[in-house]
């Protein structure tokens, strides 16, 4: 064999060596992601489940590979699938679309699903489950409904109700719409590197997503309806946690951080420290994004304890950004309420986060009020109990 040929071989046999090692590192990312992903044939059989699937479904992948997509969508959905979905990404169009599915054990799920091109003639299926949301937002219809019908509450606290179901949905799917996207556009890359960003990406969102269903789900019985849960932290340990949390943003928005703890703080104490954990992060996050780049944000944190070993712990968090006017100050703690509530407001929220807070510290005998002009930043006061580890 002459030397161009041998050159030829080589490069080839790398350039396979490669490729399957991209392939190895889609599949991983696939087997372990979060989304339901499947691969299909153009007839719809089912080549492929990742192990999503099988949780949310509860059937094995060989019940699965075996029956087909039948025990799942029914012959109706499979139907529309074949003869629609699937045609219509061939040929390049988009197609995301919300299908209701039967789990083994008979429970309907509710699912976000793509049909996207895999590039080998098969299809990829990619969906989200989104049960839990459509079920939030039933109950919140349903209590938003029942508040219209008593007529003792005021029409504009109606109004604001409404307003929080629709500021809900968008601020729910967004970070939703972005998970999957992100999946997608990792599944098709072969640059680790970007893989990896998606990655990142899609972990941010989902993280977003659960904290926003977190808070929603406090609140969805009324509000105050949760248990605080006395356990021994370490005020320092707690306070990095919650940072380690806020930094991308803080580094994102190039924002400058100074953190005090009094030395009059015990360094342990017995409390609830994943709801005073939740307070904090939620005033942190609100400072990093009212305030312009570059700004400085402070967190103190005091304390003073009784002859009972009763400390009264009081958490400054405090930013020079866009500030708070006394009419938007008198609404800030109310439940489903902005301080902007317009369609047009710059600065995305569901307004749940500060009434929780109110919540919190009541349930911990203490309270959270404000301090603020319009136009020059905002200082929130997070009082409550602990006792003394």
């Amino acid at each position: 064999m002459s030397d161009a040929n041998k050159d030829t071989a080589l490069n080839g046999q790398c350039r396979q060596q490669a490729l399957t090692t991209d392939m190895e590192h889609q599949l991983s990312i696939v087997e372990h992601a979060t989304n339901l992903a499947m691969c299909v044939t153009p007839e719809a059989v089912i080549e492929y489940v990742n192990p999503a699937v099988v949780s949310v479904t509860g059937y094995t992948r060989h019940e699965l590979m075996t029956a087909g997509l039948d025990i799942l969508v029914g012959p109706k959905a499979l139907k529309n699938l074949k003869e629609v979905h699937i045609p219509n990404a061939i040929h390049g169009e988009t197609v995301q679309y919300e299908l209701v599915i039967s789990r083994k054990d008979g429970e309907k799920r509710i699912l976000i699903v793509s049909v996207v091109q895999t590039g080998n003639g098969n299809l990829g299926i990619i969906a989200n489950d989104i049960t839990e949301v459509r079920k939030l937002e039933s109950r919140l219809y349903v209590a938003i409904r029942n508040a219209e019908c008593s007529r003792d509450i005021a029409e504009c606290s109606s109004i604001a109700k409404s307003e929080f179901l629709s500021r809900m949905s968008h601020e729910l799917l967004t970070p939703m719409n972005a998970v999957i996207g992100f999946a997608q556009l990792a599944k098709k890359s072969k640059d680790l590197e970007k893989i990896k960003s998606y990655i990142d990406k899609i972990e941010n969102s989902s993280n977003h997503l659960v904290t926003m269903i977190h808070d929603v789900l406090d609140v969805s019985d009324g509000g105050g309806s949760f248990s605080i849960y006395e356990s021994r932290f370490y005020i320092k340990t707690m306070v990095d946690s919650v940072l380690e949390k806020v930094n991308p943003e803080l580094e994102k928005k190039k924002h400058i951080l100074t953190q005090r703890i009094s030395p009059s703080t015990p360094e342990v104490l017995i409390g609830d420290d994943k709801r005073i954990s939740q307070v904090i992060l939620h005033l942190l996050s609100n400072a990093i994004k009212f305030s312009p780049e570059g700004s400085e944000i402070s967190l103190c944190i005091n304390a003073s304890t009784d002859e009972c070993e009763i400390v009264m712990l009081e958490i400054e968090v405090a930013d020079n950004g866009i500030g708070i006017s006394k009419k938007q100050q008198k609404r800030l703690f109310g439940l489903f309420e902005l301080a902007d509530g317009s369609s047009t407001r710059k600065f995305s929220g569901i307004g749940i986060g500060l009434p929780l807070a109110k919540c919190i510290a009541n349930m911990m005998d203490g309270d959270i009020r404000v301090e603020s002009e319009l136009g020059k930043g905002a200082r929130f006061l997070f009082s409550f109990k602990v006792k003394k580890g």
